[in-house]
């Protein structure tokens, strides 16, 4: 599970906006937030770094956290 939708919505940014500053599509960004698609390193490095262009503090870890279940496994 992603928080995305929080974080962009936190800046007020469509998905629109975060896809032009991260160099995808907006339907991916909609993909993304809807769980449908998960993100590659790289993608999901792009959207935090958008993120940030919009004034949020936050790292790859706060929008893309671990499941548990797997954070367990390590």
């Amino acid at each position: 599970m992603n928080k995305l939708g929080f974080y962009r919505q936190k800046t007020g940014a469509s998905q629109k906006d975060i896809a032009l500053l991260a160099g995808i599509s907006a339907p991916m960004i909609n993909q993304i937030e809807q769980f449908r698609k998960t993100p590659s390193l790289k993608t999901a490095q792009r959207i935090v770094i958008a993120l940030k262009a919009k004034g949020v503090d936050c790292g790859i870890d706060d929008v893309f956290p671990i499941p548990q279940e797997l954070d367990k496994a390590s």
